[in-house]
């Protein structure tokens, strides 16, 4: 079975690879992305369009950033947020608040046309207070908890503990035995 994994992010398709350790191939189409809080359902509906587009069973990968101090806020639109204020204006809508604490969560969904399956992987950490390591998205700013230095300044360490490492071993194991990959 040929795997689609559906997104524009080629960072994304390159953690998939090699989490999964599976040839995957990646679907650049136009997804809308639905405006609301629940990050399963925005993930159901994008692997819903993408299946439509192609026919053949895909996933998809969404992934929100929730702080606490802010009522959870960005929560599924870190992606809007980062593109109009970014990771710095985010920063700053921190400006003297201590509560620092977040939690990222990632929810893969796969659809073959008949079924949806979903794996959520979360896990809790900081902000930091500026930009540290390299990386993308929110990376540069989030330290998962039991660590001290940000997502972009773990490396590859990163795709063994993040939120997306989580999601995608979920979906691998099911993948094993739903399909015998080895």
């Amino acid at each position: 079975m040929q795997l689609y994994f559906a997104t524009s992010n080629k960072n994304k398709v390159c953690e998939a690879r090699k989490i999964l350790g599976i040839p995957i191939k990646q679907l650049q189409i136009e997804i809308v992305e639905p405006q609301i809080w629940d990050i399963k359902a925005v993930s159901k509906e994008k692997a819903k369009q993408a299946y439509a587009c192609v026919r053949k069973p895909v996933f998809v990968e969404d992934t929100a950033i929730y702080i606490r101090s802010l009522k959870g806020f960005p929560g599924p639109f870190i992606s809007w947020v980062r593109k109009t204020i970014g990771n710095n204006g985010l920063l700053k809508l921190m400006n003297g608040i201590s509560d620092r604490r977040a939690v990222t969560k990632a929810v893969i969904t796969f659809y073959n046309g008949n079924k949806f399956k979903q794996f959520v992987g979360a896990v809790e950490g900081e902000l930091a207070k500026e930009e540290r390591g390299d990386g993308w998205g929110f990376d540069p700013i989030f330290i998962p908890a039991g660590y001290k230095k940000t997502y972009g300044e773990l490396g590859e360490k990163k795709n063994q503990i993040s939120h997306r490492a989580r999601a995608f071993k979920k979906f691998k194991v099911w993948l094993q035995k739903e399909f015998l990959f080895s």
